[in-house]
């Protein structure tokens, strides 16, 4: 069992801060753990178990921006489910994996992994536009670049 930090007054108010940050950017555009995930880190709570608590904590202002945004989505139902159901695969075999991996790895990955996932979310609208424009010009003899990408 691991023994958590100390929580003193000072790490109670920088996690209280963080987090009411983050639900509020969660709401509006997402990237709440870019802030709450170092702040746990930064208090003393171990790697893996920092994102155990940043993912379970941000679960619920997740479900809460879906319900308030939902009608808003403008997104069919059954693109909605894919969407859920490929989100389930990747968190379990991510939450399988974290399970298997050592304190010591996930924290010389960890600098790795947020690198990518800033690239993601910076980059993200335009990587999707580009593949979206490739798509569209795609033929038999010209496949999409996501295909050569993974071929």
């Amino acid at each position: 069992m691991i023994n958590p930090p100390p929580l003193t007054l000072v790490n109670t108010l920088l996690l209280f801060s963080s987090a009411f940050i983050a639900g509020g950017l969660n709401a509006v555009a997402g990237g709440g753990s870019f802030i709450t995930f170092p702040m746990l880190f930064f208090t003393g709570i171990p790697p893996i178990a920092a994102n155990a608590t940043n993912n379970t904590a941000l679960w619920f202002a997740q479900i809460a921006s879906i319900a308030a945004y939902f009608k808003d989505l403008n997104i069919q139902k059954r693109a909605m489910l894919l969407l859920c159901i490929t989100s389930l695969i990747g968190g379990l075999l991510g939450s399988i994996a974290l399970l298997y991996t050592s304190s010591d790895l996930f924290k010389k990955l960890l600098p790795y992994l947020l690198l990518l996932a800033t690239l993601v979310f910076t980059f993200g609208e335009r990587l999707k536009k580009l593949f979206q424009k490739q798509s569209e010009k795609s033929s038999p003899e010209h496949p999409p670049l996501l295909t050569m990408l993974i071929a």
